[in-house]
């Protein structure tokens, strides 16, 4: 996958190790209806296969693998590992889980291979997170960070 694709950041490689995280993601007590996360994320690590540094398309099949830092007011929180698979040159299938110190948010999309806004599914959650939907509105702004706002529902 290029570059492009990973701006538009969803999806798993191995989670990194000895992370600290040094502020809390969520409110004490989630609300009864719904509540919003905002974080800045920014791709930390990255491997597609095949490799195509060359400036090639994508093919259905290619897979890209990166872990997002998900971090607030400076602070790092959490991170979320992202898997896409290319269906074709211009979409990829994204899954990524958002982990975070009260439990983790599953999310889902389908990937344009470019675009500086992208809505994404939340279809689940573990923790303080367990049962919740909604969705994700993530902001290229720049080419390995993001402004992620999650809004959430019980």
């Amino acid at each position: 996958m290029k570059a492009h694709v990973v701006a538009g950041s969803l999806v798993a490689t191995a989670l990194l190790g000895g992370a600290t995280w040094s502020a809390v993601a969520a409110q004490a007590a989630p609300p009864q209806h719904g509540w919003t996360l905002h974080f800045r994320g920014e791709i930390v690590s990255y491997v597609a296969v095949p490799d195509r540094s060359d400036g090639s398309a994508q093919q259905a099949g290619d897979q890209s693998f990166f872990v997002t830092a998900l971090s607030r007011h400076g602070h790092r929180v959490g991170e979320a590992p992202h898997h896409c698979v290319a269906e074709d040159p211009t979409y990829s299938l994204c899954t990524a889980v958002a982990r975070l110190p009260r439990g983790d948010i599953s999310l889902e999309t389908l990937l344009p291979a470019s675009g500086d806004t992208l809505k994404v599914a939340v279809t689940g959650g573990t923790g303080v997170y367990r049962g919740v939907t909604g969705e994700a509105d993530l902001r290229v702004t720049s080419a390995t960070t993001q402004a992620w706002t999650i809004s959430l529902q019980h």
